[in-house]
């Protein structure tokens, strides 16, 4: 073996070594990262949930001292209901889509209500 072909070889071993233990520290501090961003979002959308109910339950009483018919009151409500069941299934759809893939493994829901478990069960512990 020619001389420092050894001294390079170890440098070699040295730059991968680095490579991969650098790449795994990274990859963890990311993981948390992405743990506590996915917790902050569904604190966040849990907040617009309540907020968005408040504003529909305002209007449902608002249209109620209106003297509106019976009727179109309750196809209102409806209405509403329907429109926040899609905005809270087409939220989580999106999180799921959008989500890096190397982090989907922090998402262990596939719904709203699985999201709002996982989330209640995050802060048990």
């Amino acid at each position: 073996m020619p001389d420092g072909m050894e001294q390079f070889l170890w440098f070699i071993i040295g730059v991968f070594s680095y490579r991969i233990i650098a790449s795994l520290l990274n990859y963890g501090h990311m993981h948390v990262f992405m743990s506590s961003l996915k917790e902050d979002i569904l604190k966040l959308l849990f907040i617009l949930e309540e907020d968005i109910q408040s504003a529909q339950d305002m209007k449902h009483r608002s249209l109620r001292s209106a003297k509106i018919d019976e009727n179109e009151l309750k196809e209102t409500i409806e209405k509403d209901k329907q429109m926040a069941n899609i905005w809270k299934e087409v939220i989580i759809s999106r999180l799921k889509t959008q989500w890096p893939k190397y982090y989907k493994d922090l998402l262990t829901f596939n719904n709203w209500r699985e999201a709002r478990n996982s989330h209640r069960d995050n802060l048990k512990d």
